[in-house]
């Protein structure tokens, strides 16, 4: 996983749900990921993010996200490229997500009407 403030997230919500999580300060690092320095020594700690095989006739999660993260993409550069200006937006998908990377420009051709 390359995004060391997701990862980082990830370790401090472990730490928030595990009651007996060592004490200790969180460093970051490359292997292992994050180490904490305990009472009773150095922990490694390394993020590792599992995936589920997809249902039969069903796409990967990973795909189906990386579709998302593309369309997202794709609208912000145009937004950028028409001299729109600096927005905070949440974008949420209708699912299940019909995208294929061929398609996804087509998904910028629908607007929203003007207030």
């Amino acid at each position: 996983m390359p995004d060391k403030a997701r990862e980082r997230w990830y370790v401090e919500r472990l730490q928030t749900a595990l009651p007996d999580f060592p004490l200790g300060d969180i460093h970051s690092s490359e292997t292992p990921d994050f180490t904490v320095d305990t009472q009773r020594g150095l922990l490694g700690i390394e993020v590792t993010v599992l995936h589920l095989p997809p249902p039969s006739g069903k796409r990967p999660h990973q795909e189906q996200q990386s579709l998302k993260d593309h369309v997202v993409a794709l609208a912000n550069r145009r937004h950028a490229e028409e001299g729109g200006p600096a927005l905070y937006v949440w974008v949420h998908f209708r699912e299940p997500v019909s995208i294929t990377k061929s398609r996804a420009p087509m998904c910028l051709l629908m607007r929203l009407p003007e207030p």
